[in-house]
Order: structure tokens, then C-alpha cells, then sequence
């Protein structure tokens, strides 16, 4: 990985604080960068050239970003976004990267902000605040790098595994997300993705083994069950339900896309 060129002035405050690295405070409210990544992941859903936009992120200082990424729904935005665009760029220029998925995530892939970054850089260590990909959530990792550390989010917020499009059939679809609305569009996108993956017979739920991998990070609103009833896949009047999860589809699907608008609230849990 290259190594990242920053003012000595703003390492010296990096080291000094350690794991908590202060980000600087700015104006953020024209959302210039965040815009570029909004405006790269809407070519590609046009398939339109992202020639200019990628390279306007890579060359951004790192610094500057920092400053303008100044709140979590300012982050999230910001690289959801990348993620999103970047997994598709590369599977439709070169789609036998996927036959080695560990490495397509791992390695790698894309730069911002003069950092190259992996997949798993953004969703794990910056979008989940630096947790072990394989511990359920309950982990965090031992070695965290600066850049992730100036860039991560203060929280996690568990919708994200219904934003992240990983390239699989299995996986939510894409959307561009905007910085004024982000709320309500991780809102309507867990509530399509989830109504539409969820079934239910009696008092057996079956849903996406999102939840399985991601266990601890959907604690913070009361679990799997709270969750499918906030997004209206399974009635409020399910009482413990036995929740098993489906086998994830890895077939490569990076034509996946819902609307942008926000939808009215569907009319609940398939049955079947």
C-alpha cells in the first residue's frame, strides 16, 4: 500500500493523540467532496465515464477531506457511496476478480485521498468503526492505521449491511445515497431489502444471514426481531420468533439497483 503524504504538522497531532485523533472542524455544508462520491456512484448507475470524479477523489488531501467529513451521516454518505461505485467499476471491467472473493475484498482496489484502500478498509474499519470482520461485531481490531482512525465513524449504525452492495445476488441493492436525506434513505432501503428477503410461517422466520455475521452490531436497537419489526417484515404481534437465515447467494449480480425515490411503507411480511 502506498504510503500517505500528510502535512508534519498534522502527523504531529495524529500521534499525539493516539486512537483518539481529533478531526478537524470545517465547513462542510456545500458537501463538495461528498458530492464527488454522490456524483460517482450516479455515473455509474447512468454508465457514464467516472474517469474524472475517481481521479478528482484520489487526489484529494487527506486533511481537506477530514474537514469536510466533520458528522457520521457525512461519512457514511461519503463511503457508502465509494464502496458501492468502486465494487461495481471493478466487477464489470474484470469479473473473474470475484472468483477469489477473499482477496477482492482484502486486497487493495481504489484510492482516496491519496490512500489506497480495500473493501473490507471501508467497511470494516472505517464504516464499523474498526471491528474484526470475522468476530460477529463483538471485536475490535488490535492494529488500527491513522487514516482509518481519522475517518471512521464515531458510531456504528447497523443499517449499512442493508446499504453495502458486495456484488452477489444475495446483497442489498444499490442506491445513491445524498447527505441531506441519508436517514431516511437507509431507512427505506432496510425496509425494501428486508421485506422482501424475510418470510414467515406461524411464528418461524426465516431472513438474510446479514444478521448471523453482523450479530453484535444490530444489538443497539434490540436484535434481529426488533429490527424486522421496525421495517415491517414480520407484525409487532410476532412474540419470539425462531429466526433462521437463508444460505447467501454468491452468484455475481452488479445489476442490482433500486430507485432513489423513498417508498410508502409496503404491506408487511411475505407469507409463504
Amino acid at each position: 500500500m502506498k504510503s500517505l503524504l500528510i502535512p508534519f504538522s498534522f502527523l504531529i497531532l495524529m500521534i499525539a493523540c493516539g486512537n483518539a485523533v481529533e478531526r478537524p472542524v470545517g465547513p462542510s455544508q456545500d458537501y463538495g467532496y461528498v458530492q464527488l462520491a454522490v456524483n460517482l456512484a450516479q455515473q455509474v448507475k447512468d454508465g457514464q465515464s467516472t474517469l474524472e470524479v475517481q481521479q478528482r477523489l484520489s487526489q484529494i488531501a487527506p486533511d481537506k477531506l477530514a474537514e469536510e467529513l466533520t458528522t457520521d451521516d457525512l461519512r457514511r454518505t461519503f463511503w457508502i457511496n465509494v464502496y458501492n461505485a468502486y465494487v461495481i467499476l471493478l466487477l464489470q471491467d474484470e469479473p473473474a476478480l470475484y472468483e477469489d472473493r477473499g482477496a477482492f475484498f482484502s486486497e487493495p482496489r481504489f484510492t482516496i485521498a491519496g490512500q489506497e484502500l480495500s473493501f473490507d478498509d471501508v467497511e470494516h474499519g472505517i464504516l464499523r468503526r474498526s471491528k474484526n470482520k470475522l468476530s460477529l461485531g463483538y471485536l475490535g481490531k488490535v492494529v488500527v492505521p491513522d487514516f482509518e482512525k481519522l475517518f471512521r465513524v464515531d458510531a456504528v449504525d447497523a443499517r449499512i449491511h442493508f446499504a453495502l452492495n458486495c456484488g452477489a445476488k444475495s446483497c442489498p441493492p444499490v442506491r445513491v445515497y445524498h447527505p441531506n436525506q441519508l436517514n431516511a434513505e437507509l431507512d427505506d432501503n432496510a425496509r425494501r431489502f428486508l421485506q422482501r428477503v424475510t418470510t414467515l410461517q406461524g411464528e418461524d422466520v426465516e431472513t438474510t444471514v446479514l444478521f448471523q455475521w453482523f450479530r453484535n452490531d444490530f444489538n443497539d436497537r434490540g436484535g434481529v426481531t426488533a429490527y424486522l419489526q421496525k421495517y415491517e417484515a414480520i407484525p409487532t404481534t410476532t412474540v419470539d420468533p425462531s429466526i433462521g437465515y437463508t444460505t447467501y447467494d454468491w452468484t455475481l449480480d452488479i445489476d442490482n439497483y433500486t430507485s432513489d425515490y423513498l417508498s410508502s411503507p409496503a404491506s408487511g411480511p411475505a407469507n409463504r
